[in-house]
Parts: C-alpha cells; sequence; structure tokens
C-alpha cells in the first residue's frame, strides 16, 4: 500500500545573488533575506511537521494483518464528523448510532435520535410551544469490495419519525399536534481503517 505524503514549505524568494568576483552584497540585495535565527526556525518547523506525517504513513503501512473489521460479529459505534475548520463529534443520525455484521460482509445498522424544544413567550399569556421529536433509521450494508484498510459498500435504509407539539397558555393545555413520517433510501460509501478499531466513512444517501 502507498501512502502520498507532499509537505509544501513556501519560502518568499530573498533575492540573494553570489557572485565570485563581487563578494560585496549591498544593502537592498539584503534586504528579503531571512535572518540566520528565521532560517533555522523555519527548518524545524518543516523537520518537525514532516516527522509527524511521517510517522503517521509508516503506522499505517507498518500493520501486519488486515485492518478492515468486515467478518460476523463485528461491531461499532458510529458518529458523524461536522465542520471542516473545527472538525468535531456529531450525534449519528441525531442520536446514538450502531452497526454490527450478521455475516461476512453484511451489516445491519441502525441511529435512534430523541429530541425535546421548549419555546417559551414572555407575554401576558405566557404562551409555551414544547416539541418532542423521535427518529429510528435501520439500515443493511453490503461489503462490495475490501482490502487490508479499505472498504466500499452499499446498502439501504428507513427513515421513521414522529412528532409530537403541544402548545400552552397561562399555565393550561391549548392544543397539541402529532405527526408521523416515513421514508427510505439508498447509499453508497467507503470505509478507510487508518487504525485497526478505528475508521472514517465517507457516504452519500438518496432518498
Amino acid at each position: 500500500h502507498g501512502t502520498n505524503v507532499v509537505v509544501c514549505n513556501d519560502v518568499a524568494n530573498s533575492g540573494v545573488r553570489e557572485n565570485m568576483f563581487a563578494p560585496r552584497i549591498t544593502q537592498a540585495e539584503t534586504a528579503g533575506n531571512l535572518s540566520t535565527d528565521e532560517e533555522a526556525t523555519t527548518m524545524k518547523r518543516f523537520l518537525t511537521a514532516f516527522a509527524v506525517i511521517a510517522s503517521m504513513a509508516v503506522g499505517a503501512m507498518a500493520q501486519t494483518e488486515p485492518s478492515v473489521q468486515h467478518r460476523s460479529g463485528a461491531s461499532a459505534l458510529l458518529f458523524d464528523l461536522k465542520g471542516l475548520s473545527t472538525l468535531g463529534a456529531d450525534n449519528y443520525r441525531g442520536g446514538v448510532g450502531a452497526m454490527t455484521y450478521i455475516s461476512d460482509n453484511v451489516a445491519v445498522r441502525a441511529g435512534v435520535g430523541f429530541g425535546i424544544t421548549d419555546d417559551k413567550k414572555n407575554n401576558i399569556a405566557k404562551e409555551e410551544t414544547t416539541t418532542t421529536t423521535l427518529s429510528i433509521v435501520p439500515g443493511i450494508r453490503y461489503n462490495i469490495f475490501n482490502n487490508d484498510n479499505v472498504a466500499l459498500y452499499v446498502g439501504g435504509e428507513l427513515m421513521l419519525g414522529m412528532a409530537t407539539t403541544r402548545n400552552d397558555a397561562s399555565g393550561s393545555q391549548v392544543s397539541k399536534t402529532s405527526a408521523s413520517t416515513y421514508g427510505g433510501g439508498a447509499f453508497s460509501g467507503v470505509e478507510w481503517f487508518p487504525w485497526k478499531n478505528i475508521s472514517l466513512m465517507l457516504e452519500y444517501g438518496l432518498g
């Protein structure tokens, strides 16, 4: 397996010109040069960044056994990643998610979400609106290709949702409504295992 590491160290053109017949360098020619300390600092940063990236790449390539988890009985917890500039974990399908392989390359997964929102208005009637939501997203996945640390997969899932909205005023219930949603969809994606028990999935869904 190969890992391409590209490290860019962009340093502006200093304008230094070496002339063996004219060893004197004018002030104008040296104005854009980095000082010795700045050059040393830049080199240290470059070497540190290169060492970190190289160690990660070597660690990924040094695995002596396949890291893809696709055998019967393998299980995983699921969560979403959000943001690009500030990467962080988020709820899976609005709640918690899990997946388990019921046979080689065939897994079932599900996400369960629950939420309550409360909107209070500071008026004479003291109106208050409370919305409760529940969602269940079961699905099945099939791996169409595996190598040591990458899996390509396809699958389908159902989407079941329920929501209840209650409106109160002056401490008494004014109205209450309930709604249910049903749906389904298909998905495909790629799963990469940089380590044996940790993977990242890029998935596209339709539905």
